[in-house]
Parts: structure tokens; C-alpha cells; sequence
């Protein structure tokens, strides 16, 4: 029985740390701006192109996030993101 025990209890662990860690990669992914990147063509010689960053939340350009999130008053996709990522993130601390 003991040994029952013992390989429960490393599976439970297993699924605590599991859970921990997607939580982290939620909270990662909500707050970075690095969800989707497009590249623009700039008319200058010393910037060839011009990356804009896009998240969930905040957009970027030229690997720098904004501060205040973009609004998504007219955007139901990107509105229905925000309420789906804060969705599984209250559900995976549950």
C-alpha cells in the first residue's frame, strides 16, 4: 500500500507543478506584447523595417511594448480574447 501512496502523491505533485506552470506562461502571455508580429516596409536606409508587435493586451513596434493596453471597442475578436485569457487564468487558479 505504501507504494500506491508514494506514486500518488508524485502524481498529484506533478499535476500541482503543471498547473503552476501554465498559469506563469498565461500571465506571461497576457502581459507581453509578442503574441503576433507583422513587418512593414520603412521608406529609410537605416531602418529596412519596421516590426510591430501585437498582444492580447498591448501592442508594440520595434521590440518595444506600449504602457496602456489598446482599446477594442470595435474589435468583438479581440475583445472576445481578453475575456477568454481572464477566463482560463480564474478558472486555472481554482
Amino acid at each position: 500500500m505504501l507504494c500506491c501512496d508514494t506514486i500518488g502523491n508524485i502524481l498529484r505533485l506533478a499535476i500541482i507543478v503543471g498547473c503552476i506552470a501554465a498559469l506563469i506562461f498565461q500571465y506571461l502571455s497576457i502581459s507581453s506584447c509578442n503574441f503576433l508580429e507583422l513587418e512593414s516596409p520603412v521608406a529609410t536606409e537605416s531602418l529596412p523595417f519596421s516590426r510591430t508587435s501585437i498582444g492580447i493586451f498591448f501592442v508594440g513596434t520595434d521590440s518595444e511594448c506600449s504602457k496602456e493596453p489598446y482599446d477594442v471597442t470595435e474589435d468583438s475578436f479581440a475583445r472576445g480574447a481578453r475575456y477568454t485569457s481572464i477566463l482560463s487564468v480564474l478558472c486555472g487558479m481554482i
